[in-house]
């Protein structure tokens, strides 16, 4: 369901990973950062059968996508967590290398919605994303500062089951938060 947002916040991360039985799991979740902003994109595949000079069957179908998810900073560890940097313990910096690989994991997020006066909360999970380093820009702040802030992109794809996306309407921001701590495997402390 699609309603009028009004917010963003509390995105979560957790390996995604594939029990021997076949089962997605998710675990050693965590918040990620504090949200700003996410876009969306889906890559969806159209087909199209004409019979008799008209339109006879039509499919429509999402395949994958992309998320651009702009944050209010990417720690240290999360870029370990999420992109394979060497995190170095004597100082607070880190390492990129050409040989990090970034994992695959579950992500979630809420946003607060309205309809007829009433707000909810709608709690998005992406079964199955893959981060990429995000892109740099420093700006001087020239006569007024500018607080910047980092953009993420990931690919989303499809999990060993098929799915793509869950997600709930929630009725208190609590609620959000526990169902978004349950699929990413946060234990509540």
């Amino acid at each position: 369901m699609t309603m009028p947002v009004i917010g963003l916040k509390h995105p979560v991360v957790a390996k995604y990973g594939v029990t021997a039985g076949g089962e997605v799991e998710y675990k050693d979740g965590k918040v990620m950062a504090k949200a700003i902003k996410a876009d969306i994109k889906w890559t969806k595949a159209d087909a199209v059968l004409y019979a008799d000079d008209d339109v006879d069957e039509e499919l429509n179908s999402v395949i994958n996508g992309t998320i651009t998810e702009e944050i209010n900073e990417l720690s240290y560890d999360m870029q370990e967590y999420l992109l394979g940097h060497k995190k170095d313990e004597s100082k607070e910096g880190n390492t990129l290398n050409a040989d990090d690989n970034s994992i695959y994991v579950g992500h979630g997020f809420f946003a607060p919605v309205i309809r007829n006066n009433v707000i909810k909360y709608r709690a998005v999970w992406l079964t199955k994303v893959k981060f990429s380093e995000p892109d740099e820009t420093i700006e001087g702040k020239g006569e007024k500062p500018k607080i910047q802030s980092i953009s993420i992109e990931g690919s989303i794809n499809k999990d060993v089951k098929g799915d793509i996306k869950k997600e709930e309407i929630c009725d208190t921001e609590a609620a959000a938060i526990q169902w978004l701590h349950t699929k990413a495997g946060i234990s509540e402390e």
